[in-house]
């Protein structure tokens, strides 16, 4: 229906603490990811997101996370229109619902 899924932040957990092969996107700015994000996150920030898209498997669920939802919102909209047809969701509240939920984030710069 090209319609992406709502999913809060106890979803994401659940996710995450299966081996479900769960793409997770944080799509704030560098510095914003460095300060603290859902771990397993992969830092693609949204002005990159579209140059970026291609190192996504578009065989797997994707989960989209931001600072609020508001940016997550917009890059499952972007993905939809570049292809991404499986799952996406974009994770309500964002990172800060996780934070203040009390679950753990991860600091510094991306890896590679």
């Amino acid at each position: 229906d090209g319609a992406h899924n709502p999913a809060g932040t106890a979803w994401l957990r659940a996710q995450l603490e299966e081996t479900a092969p769960l793409q997770l996107i944080d799509v704030r700015r560098p510095g914003e990811y460095a300060a603290g994000h859902v771990p397993r996150a992969q830092s693609i920030p949204l002005d990159r997101l579209l140059r970026e898209s291609g190192t996504l498997d578009r065989s797997r669920p994707i989960a989209v996370v931001c600072a609020s939802g508001y940016r997550s919102n917009i890059a499952c909209s972007l993905l939809r229109q570049q292809g991404f047809t499986g799952p996406l969701h974009n994770i309500a509240g964002g990172t800060m619902a996780w934070i203040e939920s009390g679950r753990a984030v991860s600091s510094g710069p991306e890896a590679g």
